[in-house]
């Protein structure tokens, strides 16, 4: 596990956070540090707990944190695909980003436009399409700019 992933893991209070299950979200700090160190078939265990359908639960925006992170310093091309695949599953969640009200999907989007360059960073390099596809349905949600987003499409061809 990369340093900014171990940072950001330590900067949350999990045991103060209600996970999904109804717990104490600690358990995900274990499950992040799973799927950051590259380890398979870990990441489906953030699905009802982080977010449960298209509703997030209280530990979400900590999450997107540590997998903004994990995109600066993924091991494997597996935590890097993992690490997406939290992003856009909360991307895909139902929320108001621009309410006046925070809400758990306002501070989630305003969590991944801090590292907005990161994602942008993968889209160049992506090879996979299910990769490029979720970084775009991401950046539709987050970029703050989509003159921007549409010139890396065009860019990339996409």
């Amino acid at each position: 596990m990369g340093s900014f992933t171990r940072s950001e893991l330590a900067r949350h209070d999990w045991r103060s956070m209600e996970c999904g299950c109804e717990r104490t979200a600690e358990h995900l700090s274990q499950v992040l540090q799973s799927v950051a160190d590259g380890q398979p078939d870990t990441v489906g265990a953030l699905d009802n707990h982080a977010f449960i359908q298209s509703n997030l639960m209280e530990p979400a925006p900590a999450v997107v944190a540590v997998a903004m992170a994990m995109l600066v310093d993924a091991p494997s091309e597996s935590a890097l695909s993992d690490a997406v695949w939290i992003l856009w599953c909360v991307a895909e969640c139902e929320g108001d980003v621009d309410s006046d009200e925070p809400t758990l999907f306002s501070e989630s989007v305003v969590q991944i436009r801090q590292g907005i360059w990161s994602l942008y960073g993968e889209l160049m390099r992506a090879q996979d399409e299910l990769t490029v596809e979720r970084l775009l349905d991401i950046l539709r949600v987050a970029e703050t700019h989509p003159e921007r987003l549409r010139d890396y499409r065009e860019l990339l061809g996409l």
